[in-house]
Formats: structure tokens, sequence, C-alpha cells
């Protein structure tokens, strides 16, 4: 179907209106000119906008939908046109934030979505990949601004972070298993365990060994991922599975066949702003480190 943009605003006028007149007189177009548009148009498509009763014209319910159909695509072609102009006039500014998936679905969706309507002269691209490699991409300048887990060693030059969130790592146990009664757990508790675990793209993995490490245990990892719903699945429905996984997360989740018992890491799981000085000096970047930063704290 190859129709005009012009087009599509006088078959909506004349859906819209009721009557080819009125149409033709809000497009500024003679009424048979009108009158010819809307019979192409049915031709065309083979499609009936109109059941004509006399004089009267009785939307279709095909025209209905199209009507509906149509509203929505001036719609975006208008929003396309005014972002399209800001781009060209240099007024859209950009801005690229490194989030890990599983922080992007528990803490970043509102912040984003918010973030997006109260500052729509800036175009906000998000890279969605694991902590691990997001620090690499910021430490090789090839990302300004992260969101990233504790422990984060970062350069004292040139790099600034921010804490955003601090709180607990659980065992995720199934209900049947053995020690899913006890109120505390340690890791000498299940050093015999089978864990299912995120894979090394995620910091979480490398906090988890260390702390195993520390304890002198080795984990048996039998399965690695990147999706805390998958590993949390595999344990509701295994109950000789466990993980270990941040405690705001599994509340997110909410599983009756799973139970959360907090265990002591070598570090609390913390989330932190990390960016560097040239994100900071830049508008852009400003806006979201300021937006992030006052959402949170």
């Amino acid at each position: 179907m190859k129709i005009s943009q012009r087009q599509l605003e006088y078959i909506y006028n004349v859906l819209d209106l009721g009557s080819i007149s009125h149409a033709a007189q809000k497009s500024f177009v003679s009424q048979p000119a009108m009158s010819q548009c809307v019979r192409d148009f049915e031709s065309d498509n083979g499609v009936s906008l109109f059941e004509r009763k006399g004089r009267k014209l009785y939307i279709t319910h095909e025209g209905e939908q199209i009507k509906m159909e149509i509203a929505a695509l001036l719609e975006s072609m208008r929003t396309f046109e005014e972002r399209f102009d800001e781009i060209v006039k240099g007024q859209l500014s950009h801005v690229t934030v490194g989030i890990p998936p599983v922080i992007l679905t528990v803490y970043f969706y509102e912040v984003i979505s918010q973030f997006m309507v109260e500052n729509r002269d800036i175009d906000l691209k998000i890279v969605e990949l694991g902590a691990e490699v997001l620090k690499n991409q910021l430490l090789q300048g090839e990302i300004d601004i992260t969101v990233l887990i504790e422990p984060l060693p970062l350069p004292v030059k040139n790099f600034q972070k921010k804490t955003l969130v601090e709180d607990t790592f659980s065992i995720v146990l199934n209900r049947d298993h053995a020690l899913s009664k006890r109120n505390t757990l340690t890791l000498e508790d299940i050093k015999n365990e089978k864990l299912v675990s995120l894979n090394e793209d995620f910091q979480i993995y490398h906090v988890i060994v260390e702390s195993y490490s520390q304890h002198g245990i080795k984990p048996d990892i039998v399965f690695k991922s990147k999706q805390w719903d998958l590993l949390l699945n595999m344990v509701a429905h295994n109950a000789t599975l466990i993980s270990i996984l941040p405690t705001p997360i599994v509340s997110y989740y909410k599983n009756d066949d799973l139970v959360a018992i907090p265990v002591d890491l070598v570090v609390n799981w913390q989330v932190v702003l990390a960016y560097t000085d040239d994100a900071i000096d830049a508008e852009p970047g400003k806006r979201f480190i300021d937006y992030a930063t006052e959402w949170f704290i």
C-alpha cells in the first residue's frame, strides 16, 4: 500500500468527522477531491470505510479500526518530525549508560522511564551487559556511565562512583530442601550443595567464588547462566539445587516454592553508579547522574 501522510490525514479527517464536506473544509480541499481520495483508498485496499444510507455516512467496523491505526501512525510521524528537527539542529544530546540486566529489571525500569519523560531533549541509550563486561568498558573508555556492583576497584584518577543501594545476599533453596527450615546459614553449611550461579560476566559470580575461597571451600557450581530468573526457576523445581543471589532480586521474583536465607559474603550487595570525569562535565551525563543519585539517595 502506497499512501502519503497528507492522504492519511484526509482519510482520518473523514473518519473522525463522519462527513466528506466537513473533512474537505478542515483539510482545505474541494469536496470532489476528498470524495475521490476516499474512493481511491477503498478501491486500492479492498475496504469499506463507510456504509452509505442516502446522504449520510455511517462508519463501518473496518473504518473504526483503520481510524485508530491512522491516528496512532500520524502521532508517531509527528513525534518523529519533532525529534528529527532536534537532531538536525543539534538540539538533541546523547548519553549512554551501561546497566546489568538484573539491575535494570529490579531497580532502574522506573528511573529510566521517568528520566526519558522529563528529559525529552536527551537521547538516552541503555547498554545491557554483565557488570564485569561493563566495568571493563568503563576502564577502557568505551562507555562513560555505568551501574556496577561492589567490589569495584577503580583508578583514583578520572573516575568517580556513588553507592545507590546496599542490601544483603541470600542463599536460595527449594522449600523441600533439608536446610530450608534454618533461620541462618553459612557457607560452611552449604559447602557440599550443588550451586547454580550467574556466570563470569557478573560481579556476583566473583564475589561468591572469593567468599567460598576465604573459607577454604571450592563451590560446586554445576550450572552458570546470564538469567537470574532461570536460576530461580531451576531451584524452585529441583530441591537438590541452591543459588546465591542478592536478597532484593529474590524478593522481586516472589515464588512460594523458594526460601531465602541471608548469608554473609566478603561484601554486601552494593549497587554503585560509576562514571568518568568527562561524563560529569558533560550536560547530558551530569543530568542523568544527578537524577539517578537523587532518585535513590
